[in-house]
C-alpha cells in the first residue's frame, strides 16, 4: 500500500513537472513568434525606408548649388545630394539651375535675363551671386562639376545629377554626354550616380549607350500621366515626381516594375508625412532632416 502510494505520487510529480515545462515551451514559442513577427516588420519597414536627398544640397545661410550647401547635406546626413548642371560656351562643366542671369541669383544687374550659354567659363566663375537668409545677404561664386564629384567621392553619399538643356546635352545635341558619363566614372561614383532630367532624348541616348547607368525621368504637374509612367517603366527609368502628383497607383505601378520613385520639393513635414505613407523611394528636399521635421539649419527668423 505504501509502495503504491509512492509511486501515485511519483506519477503526479512527473506529471506536474510536464505540465510546468509543457506552459514553458507554449511561452518560449509564442516569444519565438513574436520576435520573428517583428523582424519580419523591421525588415519590411527597412525595405521601404524612404530615402532624403539634399535639393541643391541644401538651404540655409549660403547659396544654393554651391560648395557649402553640398557640404550643409552631407552633414545634414541626406543619402543623395542634387544639383544641375550646365555647360558653358567653351565646354566647362559647372553648377547652376537656370540657363538666363536671374535676379534673385545674380547680382550684376547688367546682366540680368541675358542667356547664360553663350558665355565662357572665364567670363562666367568670378560673378557673384548671392542669397538672402534671414536677413544678411550671403555671397559666392559658380562652382565646377568636378567640385561637387570630389564632395561625392569624399562622402558616403550619392550623386542625383540634374541634367538641364545645355550646350551639348539635350534632345538635339549629345555631343558632350560621353565627357560627362567619363568624368563620374574617373571620380569613381558611377554605381551612385543617378541621371535625372525631363528631356527623353538625352534619356534614350544614355540608356543605349550606357545600358547600366542610374537613370530618373523628371515629370512636373503637366507631364505626370499614364503616357509617361508607361514609357519610363518600358525602358527601366525610375521617376521623380513633383510631389503633389505622386500617387499610390504610380508608386505602386513603378515598384512592381522595379523601378524607384524620387518625390521633389518636399517642404513640409505634412506633405513629407503622405509621401513616406505610400512608400517612396526618395524625397527630395531644402529645408527638412532626416527626420522629417524642419532643420534648424534651414528655419527663417
Amino acid at each position: 500500500m505504501f509502495y503504491g502510494s509512492v509511486r501515485i505520487e511519483e506519477y503526479d510529480r512527473f506529471f506536474n513537472m510536464n505540465k510546468k515545462l509543457k506552459s514553458v515551451f507554449v511561452v518560449l514559442s509564442f516569444l519565438i513568434s513574436a520576435l520573428a513577427l517583428n523582424a519580419d516588420f523591421e525588415e519590411s519597414r527597412k525595405e521601404y525606408q524612404t530615402k532624403w536627398i539634399g535639393h541643391r544640397g541644401s538651404r540655409g545661410p549660403f547659396v544654393q548649388n554651391t560648395i557649402p550647401a553640398f557640404k550643409e547635406g552631407v552633414k545634414r546626413g541626406y543619402f543623395a545630394l542634387e544639383m544641375d548642371l550646365r555647360v558653358s560656351s567653351d565646354g566647362v562643366f559647372y553648377v547652376c539651375h537656370d540657363d538666363v542671369f536671374l535676379p534673385y541669383l545674380f547680382v550684376d544687374e547688367e546682366l540680368h535675363q541675358k542667356p547664360m550659354g553663350n558665355y565662357t567659363w572665364d567670363e562666367l566663375k568670378d560673378l557673384e551671386i548671392k542669397n538672402r537668409r534671414n536677413n544678411p545677404t550671403h555671397f559666392d561664386t559658380l562652382d565646377l562639376f568636378e567640385d561637387y564629384l570630389k564632395i561625392v567621392r569624399d562622402n558616403d553619399v550619392h550623386a542625383i545629377i540634374e541634367l538641364k538643356w545645355t550646350n551639348g546635352i539635350n534632345n538635339n545635341d549629345t555631343g558632350n554626354v560621353e565627357e560627362l558619363i567619363q568624368k563620374v566614372k574617373s571620380y569613381e561614383i558611377y554605381e551612385r550616380a543617378t541621371f535625372f532630367t525631363s528631356m527623353k532624348g538625352v534619356l534614350d541616348h544614355i540608356r543605349k549607350n550606357y545600358p547600366d547607368a542610374n537613370l530618373m525621368l523628371l515629370t512636373g504637374s503637366q507631364t505626370t500621366n499614364q503616357e509617361n509612367v508607361d514609357w519610363a517603366i518600358e525602358r527601366k527609368i525610375s521617376m521623380g515626381i513633383i510631389h503633389p502628383m505622386v500617387t499610390e497607383e504610380i508608386v505602386s505601378k513603378l515598384h512592381e516594375a522595379g523601378l524607384k520613385v524620387n518625390a521633389w520639393t518636399v517642404n513640409s513635414e505634412k506633405d513629407a508625412e503622405r509621401l513616406r505613407s505610400l512608400k517612396v523611394d526618395f524625397i527630395t528636399t531644402d529645408d527638412l532632416g532626416t527626420d522629417g521635421k524642419v532643420h534648424p539649419n534651414s528655419r527663417v527668423d
